[in-house]
């Protein structure tokens, strides 16, 4: 299977969750409590993108009059490819949150991936 999509691992180990485990991904995303974990869990959640994807994310990103926001993909390793994928207003409505009380970076997030797959793992 060299060079083809799949859902297992090398080790045979699914890599994406199931419907079930999404929803109860949702529902434990909606208790956490500090903001920016939350918006974040919520992009992931909705969009289906990697962690350092997300984390790329720039306040420019987010297209509000079209609902849309654009992710520089890493799957296919160059710099100019990027998905355009629509957001429902709960997301855009995190990210403005996140985006008004963080910091005057460009950035949506200042965390690391580490800290991301931390987040995500709680």
């Amino acid at each position: 299977m060299t060079g083809e999509a799949s859902l297992f691992d090398q080790e045979g180990n699914r890599k994406y969750l199931n419907a079930e485990e999404r929803l109860k991904f949702y529902e434990e995303v909606k208790r956490i409590p500090e903001r920016g974990h939350r918006s974040f869990c919520l992009t992931l959640y909705y969009r289906g993108c990697r962690i350092s994807e997300t984390l790329e994310l720039h306040r420019r990103s987010l297209d509000h009059s079209n609902k849309m926001i654009v992710f520089r993909t890493l799957k296919q390793r160059r710099k100019d490819r990027y998905r355009v994928l629509p957001i429902p207003d709960e997301l855009i409505h995190e990210i403005d949150s996140q985006i008004r009380s963080g910091t005057n970076t460009d950035f949506v997030w200042n965390f690391s991936r580490s800290t991301g797959w931390r987040v995500v793992k709680e």
